[in-house]
């Protein structure tokens, strides 16, 4: 991508149109790094203005230049779905509150997704890639504090939500509070770093590896290295076998004594071995006897999936939000099978296929190259940690996920952007000229 010359169209240089895309870039940046749940903390008007402001940047893009509308295809298809599953998930609830609730989250849905896809073009990814390393630095360092201060952890998750749950006071997560969800936003922040300039990628690596040491979480430290090792191998293949052979022979033993080591490692608490034995403590050995396995609460989830009707038990059942009816005692931690409870086995089979087709899409637009491996890596990330997070349609963090996947092998595609611009271009000129 960056040895492809581009130049920006005439409309992409007005000035409205560069600050309102500023404008939107630094609010996703916030809303990445979690800051936007601690508005509603300090005021009401602060947070709905956010979405004020999205609104009107959306609005003078819209304005300027209307073509940019484009940009929203690559999504169009999945808030068509959201639509439909809140739709049919909230008049399966039969509950008024469920209803307008589902309403509030599509219109949250709509105003971040297309934000995105207006302000992250072919040439503001390396800006938000960098305001997104900035956002893992900070998190960082909050985390390190948390780490000697135990009891700011539980402080910032109270702040966040009167009665969370969802924190640890040995599992430092920054701002995101939920050391699973700040895992998450790590990985993400790992991958991105491929369109950063080099400063901010080294620098958000070291910060994201640190933070999410920190945080515990197995699910997110074992996609990490599933991802280093693939863009390792990547990047030897790309060398000539003299090469890949002396690399080989330096890190093979290296390898080998480290697996030597974990295998003598014992696990038999937390409290005494900290981050990195939970991280080895594959069998959960160190789990609360009292709670539920991942794999119990999956039984039970599609358990009561069959015992309910075809339609879906109604939107919220499976995730336990606030004072909304449950079926569950606890969530489902799985987002397969929340659509499933929710809505029934025919939504569930639309967002499987919603999937497909943009991992699909992604794939066949980039193959072959780096930036395809990257976004591949990004959609196998989402697709597993599906597996063991449920709200990423409640979540902002969720929101911007799924629209990143979606809409970035359009961003990173150079000609697809250069001819969309020499037809700006052609516009402008055709304007000009009547």
């Amino acid at each position: 991508m960056r040895g492809v010359g581009f130049s920006p169209s005439a409309s992409e240089e007005h000035p409205l149109l560069k600050a309102s895309h500023g404008i939107l870039l630094i609010y996703l940046a916030v809303i990445y790094a979690g800051c936007l749940q601690f508005f509603i903390t300090f005021s009401s008007a602060l947070l709905y203005g956010t979405y004020l402001v999205i609104v009107g940047c959306l609005t003078i893009s819209l304005f300027i230049n209307w073509h940019v509308i484009r940009q929203l295809k690559s999504i169009v298809i999945y808030l068509i779905w959201i639509f439909a599953y809140l739709l049919w998930a909230s008049l399966a609830s039969a509950d008024n509150v469920v209803f307008f609730e589902g309403v509030r989250l599509f219109i949250k849905n709509v105003l971040l997704i297309s934000a995105l896809a207006i302000a992250l073009t072919y040439n503001t990814i390396r800006r938000f890639s960098g305001f997104v390393q900035l956002a893992v630095v900070g998190n960082c360092c909050l985390s390190v504090w948390e780490a000697f201060d135990p009891e700011l952890v539980r402080a910032i998750a109270l702040t966040r939500q009167e009665d969370a749950t969802a924190f640890n006071v040995l599992r430092p997560a920054g701002l995101w509070s939920n050391p699973d969800e700040a895992a998450f936003a790590i990985i993400f922040a790992l991958l991105l770093s491929r369109w950063a300039s080099p400063r901010l990628a080294a620098l958000g690596r070291i910060a994201g590896l640190t933070a999410l040491i920190l945080t515990a979480s197995r699910t997110g430290t074992y996609l990490t290295v599933f991802c280093m090792l693939i863009l390792a191998a990547e990047r030897l293949r790309s060398l000539r076998p003299a090469y890949q052979l002396l690399i080989l022979a330096s890190i093979l033993p290296a390898i080998a004594a480290i697996l030597l080591t974990v295998q003598g490692l014992s696990v038999p608490d937390i409290n005494e071995h900290g981050q990195i034995s939970r991280i080895f403590d594959i069998n959960e050995s160190t789990r609360d006897p009292d709670a539920a396995s991942r794999l119990e609460i999956a039984i039970t989830a599609v358990t009561t999936a069959l015992d309910h009707p075809w339609y879906g038990s109604g939107l919220f059942t499976f995730q336990c939000e606030g004072t909304f009816p449950a079926v569950l005692d606890v969530p489902s931690h799985n987002v397969y099978l929340t659509v499933w409870g929710e809505a029934g086995p025919v939504v569930f089979a639309t967002y499987l296929f919603i999937l497909a087709y943009g991992l699909f899409k992604s794939y066949l637009t980039l193959s072959p190259s780096r930036d395809c491996t990257t976004l591949m890596l990004m959609w196998i990330c989402y697709l597993i940690i599906g597996i063991t997070w449920h709200n990423q349609f409640t979540s902002f963090s969720g929101m911007l996920y799924i629209s990143l996947l979606l809409h970035l092998h359009t961003v990173i595609h150079p000609f697809k952007n250069l001819y969309f611009a020499i037809g700006d271009q052609r516009n402008n000129a055709n304007s000009f000229e009547q």
